[in-house]
């Protein structure tokens, strides 16, 4: 069993360091693959330690002046987000893949954007009905993590995506209590000075991820120019040889 686990740590971790890990399938070949992989993976950590912290912090902030719910009204309006949250993603992720054609990464792009202002505006949240447009304005924040593991997925070979996928859940149950915990930490330390002062430094890590699949998103169109350049240039070859 220790070897086993081994192994599968040690091709978790080869998917991010060796560049013929990440080849694709039918003999195409992502450019910058490593820099591209390397930005994903940097993402998803630091999309989970947002999400998996914000959760429980939230509750916390909600429980305190000058929310002070009840525990039964967090629970339900928590459940009701997160039932409305996902109704809303898949109609969204509808209308813009079907629709309007963006690619997975740019979806993840509206769902960081939408992360940011929900930190920054439950940060400075002092009523009711603050903590509902908070709600709303945040809905597409659930979405950044699958749309993070399909780019990913699509950066990996077949042969590779089950060590791809087996090390994404490690960092997601690893990231649930250490970043968790942190967020728990900083949130008691800040109380009597500034209750959401944790959600404005989870609004400035998503900030860092914004400028991250930027990054990501600038590689991506800079590997699809080469293609198309490629292809016009076989094109070419060819109709000169007729």
């Amino acid at each position: 069993m220790v070897t086993v686990s081994f192994l599968q740590v040690k091709q978790s971790v080869a998917v991010y360091v060796r560049e013929g890990a990440a080849d694709q399938d039918g003999g195409r070949r992502e450019t910058h693959v490593l820099s591209k992989r390397g930005l994903c993976l940097v993402l998803f950590v630091l999309t989970v330690a947002v999400n998996f912290s914000r959760t429980g912090v939230e509750a916390l902030f909600q429980l305190k002046y000058p929310l002070c719910w009840a525990a039964t009204k967090i629970y339900t309006v928590n459940g009701l987000r997160i039932f409305f949250s996902w109704v809303a993603i898949l109609l969204t992720l509808t209308i813009m893949q079907k629709i309007f054609k963006l690619a997975d990464r740019h979806v993840a792009v509206v769902g960081i954007v939408s992360s940011v202002l929900s930190n920054a505006a439950l940060a400075f949240a002092v009523n009711d009905a603050m903590v509902y447009e908070v709600a709303v304005v945040g809905f597409m924040t659930r979405s950044i993590i699958p749309m993070l593991r399909s780019v990913l997925s699509s950066l990996v070979g077949q042969a590779n995506q089950g060590a791809m996928y087996s090390g994404l859940s490690c960092i997601e149950s690893l990231g649930a209590s250490v970043f968790s915990t942190i967020a728990n930490r900083i949130y008691y330390a800040t109380l009597d000075s500034w209750a959401g002062a944790i959600f404005l430094i989870f609004a400035c890590i998503m900030l860092i991820a914004l400028v991250l699949i930027t990054i990501l998103n600038i590689l991506f169109a800079k590997g699809q120019t080469r293609e198309d350049t490629y292809v016009v240039q076989a094109r070419n070859i060819q109709e000169d040889s007729r």
